[in-house]
């Protein structure tokens, strides 16, 4: 299950963040004075790598196809630095690039090739989306700051997507007290982790009460894997419209994150007319 979708731009970013630390890794492990003090970011270590192609390409045809790529990602890095107009096929074929770049270079590319799948799902998802709803998916924008709303035991019996598919009033109030905000929205599911508002799901009965300790510990996981893409673009705050528990399974997933996990200001305010304390 996706989240909400983030920027190319932001995809572009994650591409050369990849291809720093790649770098630098390889580099070292070939006994090059590589370190982030002497290639502090991505054109830096591109114009090295540019620079030494005769000594870390030997092969001609190796040599010829990574001036072709570190060209080709020096372009996408200006576009990127100046904030140049960037699509999903620019960041898609950022993400394509970098991955061959390290396999050229004999560095690790997990991260590219899984950067690269999570691209092509979302590529998928926007057309989805389109034809569902006659117009293009919202973008994350700005990610510094969300709101997680948590999910409630009150459902409709179909499909539907996460923002409509909960009809608990403790939902749905959160929901208008999320709006008011302007920042991006997340919904937070005991079966599916993070959600995008937008996100068609299946209706189930998995309350956290009922949940086994294990079934915390996975749900945990899959949070903790869901949120990566938030840390990279710059997450710093989530705050949590649901209860105690919610915000701790959150904060378990975000420990040493850096990322602030804090109760929405309005949740006592939210929470008030339908329980008592």
């Amino acid at each position: 299950m996706s989240v909400m979708e983030l920027s190319p731009k932001e995809f572009v970013g994650r591409s050369l963040t990849i291809v720093e630390d790649a770098s630098i890794v390889r580099l070292q492990a070939l006994g090059r004075p590589a370190s982030r003090r002497q290639l502090p970011d991505s054109r830096a270590i591109l114009g090295y790598l540019l620079d030494n192609r005769d000594a870390l390409f030997p092969e001609e045809v190796a040599k010829r196809d990574a001036r072709s790529y570190i060209h080709e990602l020096m372009s996408v890095r200006n576009k990127w630095a100046h904030s140049d107009p960037l699509d999903s096929d620019d960041a898609y074929r950022a993400a394509d690039t970098v991955a061959r770049l390290l396999k050229l270079l004999g560095s690790e590319e997990r991260a590219a090739e899984s950067l690269r799948r999570e691209l092509r799902a979302s590529q998928a998802q926007e057309a989805v989306y389109q034809d569902r709803h006659g117009e293009p998916r919202p973008r994350a924008g700005d990610m510094s700051r969300v709101v997680i709303i948590a999910c409630s035991k009150t459902k409709l019996s179909t499909a539907a997507p996460a923002i409509n598919l909960y009809t608990g009033p403790l939902f749905t109030t959160s929901v208008e007290v999320a709006k008011q905000e302007g920042r991006p929205i997340l919904v937070f599911s005991t079966r599916y982790g993070l959600l995008d508002p937008a996100d068609v799901i299946e209706p189930y009965d998995l309350s956290y009460e009922a949940m086994t300790p294990s079934e915390r510990e996975r749900l945990t996981t899959i949070l903790r894997q869901q949120f990566q893409p938030f840390v990279a673009a710059g997450l710093r705050e989530a705050l949590v419209l649901g209860g105690g528990n919610y915000r701790s399974l959150i904060q378990e997933a975000l420990r040493n994150s850096g990322v602030r996990v804090e109760e929405h200001p309005k949740w006592k305010q939210v929470y008030k007319p339908f329980y008592r304390r």
